[in-house]
C-alpha cells in the first residue's frame, strides 16, 4: 500500500517483495491497481540482491522490512548502490531490541503473534546502533527520528493497552510542559527511548552527494 500511495501522487514507482502473497505481498499491489488506479511497477526479488542498476532511484522507502533481512547491512549497501547522489531512503516502523522489548538476551519478546514461519519471513530485531553503523559502513547517513504516530500517542496521551504504558504516559506528561516536544524528540531522547523499550526505528538516510 506504501507504494500506491506514493504512485497516487505522482511518482514513478517500483515495488519489491521477497513474497507473491495477497494482502502481504505483491499480489497486493495488482488489488490496489484494479481497485484504485495508479499504476507501479512490481518486482519479486530478495532485497540483499536489488535488481537494478546502479544510481537507479532518487528515494527508496523500506517500511517494515529491514529487520526481516537475511544479511541487514548487505540489504543497506543495495539500498547505496540504487540511490543517485544525494538521494534518499526512508526507513519506517522497523523492530528494535532494547533493554525492555525484543530482548534475546533476557528472553523478552514483544512481536506480532503471527505466524511467521507460513510466509517463510526471517523476524528478528537489532539494536540501534546496528541500523546506524550498517547504515555509516553502506556509506549512508542516518538519522534516526521519533516516528509521527509515537509523536501522536504523546500528544494524545493514549497508551491504554500497550506494552510499558506507564512509561509512555509519564512521557506524555512531559511532552506537555514548555520545550518537552523539543527534549524527547531530540537525538539522546530517541536514542534512549530504543535502548529503553525498542522504540521501533523511523530513519532517514541519506547517499551523499
Amino acid at each position: 500500500w506504501g507504494a500506491w500511495r506514493i504512485a497516487e501522487r505522482g511518482a514513478e514507482v517500483v515495488a519489491t517483495d521477497i513474497s507473491r502473497v495477497k494482502f502481504h505481498g505483491l499480489d497486493s499491489g495488482r488489488t490496489m491497481i484494479d481497485g484504485h488506479g495508479h499504476y507501479f511497477e512490481r518486482v519479486l526479488t530478495e532485497m540483499e540482491r536489488l535488481p537494478f542498476a546502479n544510481q537507479t532511484f532518487d528515494g527508496v522507502l523500506i517500511y517494515a522490512a529491514l529487520h526481516h533481512s537475511n544479511d541487514m547491512p548487505a540489504t543497506l549497501r543495495e539500498v547505496h548502490r540504487v540511490l543517485r547522489p544525494g538521494g534518499v531512503a526512508l526507513v519506517l516502523h522497523e523492530g528494535v531490541s532494547g533493554i525492555l522489548r525484543n530482548n534475546r538476551f533476557t528472553g523478552i519478546r514483544s512481536v506480532h503473534e503471527i505466524d511467521w514461519q507460513q510466509f517463510n519471513w526471517n523476524e528478528q530485531g537489532f539494536w540501534l546502533h546496528q541500523y546506524v553503523g550498517a547504515a555509516r559502513r553502506a556509506g549512508l547517513r542516518a538519522q534516526p527520528l521519533l516516528a509521527p504516530f509515537i509523536a501522536d500517542r504523546l500528544e494524545r496521551g493514549d497508551f491504554s493497552g500497550l506494552l510499558f504504558g506507564r512509561i509512555g504516559r509519564a512521557a506524555s506528561k512531559v511532552w506537555r510542559l514548555p520545550g518537552g516536544r523539543r527534549l524527547l524528540s531530540s537525538r539522546v531522547s530517541v536514542w534512549a527511548a530504543s535502548y529503553l523499550v525498542g522504540m521501533p526505528l523511523t530513519a532517514i538516510m541519506r547517499r551523499p552527494r
